[in-house]
């Protein structure tokens, strides 16, 4: 089950950054809904919405998600989900930041923050507010998901079609970090958007899954799957999360700017 505002964790780390064009800021809507249960999943349905804000502080991007979602099981029985996650990531994608709020009507509220850094000069660590008085290290190569983007963008434009990082998101302690497999495919002529009247989509898009592991793991199985449809800007048009039971698919429903500053420099 989704816990820890999941979903946009995920979509963070694919849709906020570009080097080659100019980087956006952003608001778009996505309808969510189940896309292909499995069998053996209990689920018979999923619908909801998710909220997503981008914008520029000239220091770092600031983002916000807010998303509701319902599940109806083959019992009959309703879960809702009401998460509101933010986040913050300098640009030198050095300093990362986030708060995490979610109630359900499953399982108690939760309500959490941390903090993240990368140093030159000594090992990256993060914070945690439920664990005050520990550091948890973070392995050396560690990336934030603004500068994860980049580097899948980056390697886009190059004609690369994999790319592997350790990625840190932000969620509970043995949830913020994990190990990121990019399959990177050729640029392709978009699904049909003309439903969105916004000067931000463009025509072509990049089709990238992205398979998230545990930091320990030795499977080779992993805890889920991402696959979405990314302009050269850095938004995505649409995607879906694999969980292994179950498909969660969300689609756009609209797209505005959000206003970039003017910063000085």
């Amino acid at each position: 089950m989704l816990r820890s505002s999941s979903i946009m964790l995920l979509i963070l780390s694919a849709s906020t950054a570009a080097q080659a064009t100019q980087m956006v800021g952003y608001k778009a809507d996505y309808a969510m809904k189940l896309a292909s249960p499995t069998t053996q999943s209990p689920i018979t349905e999923i619908e909801g919405r998710s909220v997503y804000t981008i914008m520029n502080d000239c220091e770092g991007w600031d983002s916000v998600e807010d998303y509701l979602l319902s599940f109806t099981y083959e019992t009959g029985e309703e879960l809702i989900i009401a998460s509101h996650f933010a986040s913050w990531e300098g640009l030198s994608g050095d300093l990362y930041s986030f708060e995490i709020s979610e109630e359900s009507n499953y399982e108690p509220d939760m309500d959490f923050n941390g903090f993240a850094q990368r140093d030159e000069a000594a090992a990256p660590t993060a914070v945690f507010s439920m664990q005050p008085d520990q550091v948890m290290p973070l392995p050396g190569d560690v990336l934030f998901p603004v500068t994860h983007t980049q580097e899948i963008l980056k390697r886009a434009r190059a004609g690369e079609t994999t790319y592997f990082a350790h990625v840190f998101f932000g969620a509970e302690p043995d949830r913020a970090i994990k190990k990121a497999s990019a399959i990177i495919g050729q640029k392709s002529k978009t699904q049909n958007m003309s439903h969105i009247d916004s000067s931000l989509i463009e025509l072509d898009v990049w089709p990238v899954q992205i398979a998230y592991f545990n930091p320990d793991d030795s499977s080779g199985i992993p805890d889920y799957e991402l696959r979405l449809m990314l302009q050269d800007n850095g938004i995505v048009q649409s995607y879906s999360v694999n969980y292994g039971d179950f498909v969660l698919s969300a689609d756009m429903l609209s797209l505005a700017p959000t206003d970039m500053p003017a910063c000085k420099g």
